[in-house]
């Protein structure tokens, strides 16, 4: 196959026309690339690929961005031939420098995946090699989809760059006939809606826009499914002569919400009553909804809730490792791939990133996968593979989300330690530090701290708390550095003095009185010129490891520079077998990795009224 491609397109090169190659994996972008220049040099053909304008400036300054970008002993070989490659795994800045080297006419022959056919290019020709794509859900290959082969087609000839384009698949003979009917019969396109009817309901629900099946039936005659399904009913699995019973499908389409509901109330994002047919949102589908959690991973946690043959489990009390090990198991997770060449870098990550043990599979698996790269993610740990740096970012990109969400249920379900767990690990993602690490690694990005005080004081094992009553003489002294500066650097961690005292109001009601002073210096590089910074403030009762009071609040730059207190005033209920419990105020940034500001609250001294009419 590999052949055929280089002669259709050594053709249009000839003529001296651009062409895209598409093919299906990243590593066979490189390795086609190499086939050719092995071909095109028995055949003595290598310099009909190379640029007319090899000695122009804009050539030579490609060729200097070339040699620099990160990725340029897989790029420039290729490069200095004519060719180019282009897919995902490459950085961002390196495919921007590709799109632009074959925009400005130094390659003529660009090998890329199916994922770059939405980049406008000026090919004059494309070429699909093969039609063996992975599905990731399935676990086989599949033949490329039609919609996707006429995308990459609209890619060849495009108005702005030429006018004429060729679009050629090469592929097995006995699914020639198959692409032919496909391009030639233009079959309509049918809709994918029904796969994540769950999710967009539970949206609806959520929002209120539904509220019963009937509206439900309503909200889907807006969509395309319904209009595609009544005219080619077939398709999605309705009996062809039930037109003939029901024109408008009203039927069947009121069972699909029926039995989509019903599974929504198995999993508690819902509420169905089948007697009055009314659908109501509870708090874990307004989460799942606001977070973009998919129904399988609300499924999958309900499961790990009740232990259900799950290697992690999502309980009141979780250790770091075991949330790590629940994010790493979500369903989002399930298109990236375990390969087998990958193992040895994947390896190298475990001894030199994760801190913790892995959980929820061994690296063959997709959530060992995903552990391993979340933890090198926190841990900043680099790797050279391409493929795995991509992921990488993917893993980044939907970590923190889903760690927010988990925190969001916890809270929910009141369970104090794993919310502080859940709440940690969030801040760890988004900050890509570990706790146990100097806070002010946070602010290197933003100020200018020399990375060497910041390994002083992790050498010292230096806690913040006591740090902060350190004097800047006393600091300088300790960490060899200008006590002054580190001494400003560390206030401006968000950071609260908090007091409380307690009453009671009534024989069971008991009245908390917090009060949250600024304790930290307001920097607009690192805490914006407007806005408030977030804390959460969250009463624990530690016999029972539950949480009976919880509010966010915010405070703003104004108040910080005033150092202007704040008053919290809530009540609680309490009963007298309660009051030699031990309490705790728990503050907490909700953003900044910093330690948390505990305050205890005894009860023992309190003495309960014996009316229940308030104070």
């Amino acid at each position: 196959m590999d052949n055929v491609c280089y002669d259709e397109v050594i053709d249009f090169v000839k003529r001296g026309h651009q062409v895209l190659v598409f093919v299906h994996t990243r590593n066979g972008t490189a390795k086609l690339g190499e086939a050719f220049c092995a071909r095109a040099s028995v055949l003595g053909q290598m310099d009909l690929f190379l640029p007319k304008d090899k000695t122009s400036s804009k050539y030579v300054q490609a060729d200097k961005a070339i040699n620099k970008c990160r990725n340029r002993f897989q790029i420039s070989p290729l490069f200095q031939r004519g060719f180019g490659i282009h897919h995902v795994g490459l950085c961002r800045q390196d495919r921007i420098l590709m799109e632009r080297c074959f925009a400005e006419g130094h390659i003529s022959v660009l090998f890329c995946t199916t994922l770059v056919w939405r980049v406008n290019l000026p090919a004059h020709a494309v070429v699909i090699k093969g039609t063996d794509v992975f599905d990731a859900e399935k676990g086989v290959f599949t033949d490329l989809d039609v919609l996707d082969v006429q995308q990459i087609f609209g890619r060849a000839g495009l108005p702005q760059f030429e006018n004429e384009g060729h679009g050629i698949i090469i592929t097995t003979r006995d699914k020639i006939d198959k692409y032919l009917t496909m391009l030639v019969h233009q079959n309509p396109i049918e809709s994918n809606f029904y796969t994540r009817l769950h999710d967009n309901l539970n949206a609806e629900v959520a929002l209120g826009t539904v509220s019963t099946v009937d509206e439900g039936v309503k909200w889907l005659t807006y969509t395309y499914m319904y209009t595609r399904a009544v005219k080619n009913p077939v398709a999605y699995g309705i009996a062809y002569n039930a037109i003939e019973r029901d024109p408008n499908l009203r039927d069947h389409f009121g069972n699909v919400i029926r039995e989509a509901a019903m599974q929504l109330d198995q999993n508690e994002m819902i509420r169905f009553d089948l007697a009055t047919e009314c659908l109501n949102s509870t708090d874990l589908g307004r989460i799942a909804s606001n977070f973009y959690v998919k129904y399988e991973t609300i499924q999958l946690l309900n499961e790990a809730e009740k232990g259900v043959g799950l290697p992690v489990t999502f309980t009141a009390f979780m250790p770091d490792d075991m949330v790590i090990g629940l994010i790493s198991m979500a369903t989002e997770f399930a298109n990236i791939k375990c390969r087998e060449e990958e193992i040895g870098d994947l390896e190298e990550l475990m001894s030199y990133g994760c801190m913790m043990n892995v959980r929820g599979g061994g690296l063959a698996s997709v959530a060992g996968k995903v552990n391993v790269l979340l933890q090198s993610l926190i841990s900043r740990t680099s790797t050279r593979n391409l493929a795995l740096m991509s992921e990488q970012l993917y893993v980044q990109q939907n970590a923190g989300r889903l760690c927010r969400a988990m925190f969001e249920m916890v809270l929910k379900n009141r369970w104090s330690q794993a919310a502080n767990a859940f709440l940690g690990i969030a801040k760890c993602v988004e900050k890509q530090m570990w706790m146990n690490q100097c806070p002010l690694r946070q602010f290197i990005q933003k100020i200018d701290i020399p990375i060497t005080w910041i390994e002083k004081i992790e050498r010292k094992k230096a806690r913040e708390s006591d740090l902060l009553e350190l004097s800047p003489k006393v600091l300088g002294y300790l960490f060899s550095c200008d006590g002054d500066r580190l001494y400003t650097y560390l206030r401006y961690l968000p950071r609260m003095g908090v007091k409380a005292r307690s009453k009671p109001n009534t024989c069971n009601m008991l009245q908390v009185i917090v009060t949250v002073t600024p304790a930290f210096i307001w920097n607009d590089t690192i805490h914006g010129k407007s806005g408030l910074q977030s804390f959460f403030l969250v009463l624990e009762n530690l016999n029972e490891n539950l949480i009976i009071h919880q509010e966010r609040f915010g405070i703003g730059k104004k108040k910080v520079m005033r150092k202007k207190p704040q008053f919290i005033v809530f009540t609680i209920p309490i009963v007298d077998c309660q009051l030699t419990n031990n309490f705790r105020l728990r503050l907490a940034s909700e953003y900044f990795v910093t330690e948390d500001v505990v305050v205890p609250l005894s009860l023992q001294n309190c003495i309960l009224s014996k009316s229940s009419k308030v104070r």
